[in-house]
């Protein structure tokens, strides 16, 4: 009989999922890490925060990592277009808010497709609460 000993260590980190109310729309997030600087990654066109999920566990070992659904996209809420805007401004303000109140210091900003796109714009729009964008 063999036996293997994992120390806790060595255990992936399981994000936490919740959701936030914005502008009267729920917005779902994951989050992980307790330590470090801030970091919110911004997923592509077609995704959703889950598209992160080999990322986020590795990332949380240094780092407080934030992974958010862009309105319209994954489980955040998807109004009509009548309702909502989608612009990278106003995705750039989902962000931008999300990391002033759920966050409450400044980010990295990491994205990917679409995500990279409003990542730029948050940090246009508030330099103040950019550490740097990837």
């Amino acid at each position: 009989m063999v036996t293997v000993l994992i120390s806790s260590a060595s255990l992936p980190i399981t994000p936490q999922i919740k959701d936030w109310q914005w502008r009267g729309y729920k917005v779902r997030y994951q989050m992980a890490g307790t330590t470090g600087p801030a970091v919110i990654l911004i997923h592509g066109f077609g995704g959703s925060s889950g598209h992160w999920r080999k990322n986020i566990g590795v990332l949380a070992e240094k780092f407080r990592v934030f992974a958010i659904d862009l309105m319209g996209f994954g489980y955040s809420d998807k109004p009509s277009p009548e309702q909502f805007d989608y612009t990278f401004e106003n995705w750039a303000d989902q962000v931008n808010n999300f990391a002033q109140e759920i966050v409450g210091s400044p980010v990295f900003l990491i994205g990917t497709s679409i995500g990279s796109i409003v990542a730029l714009q948050a940090e246009v729009r508030s330099p103040q609460n950019c550490l740097g964008v990837s």
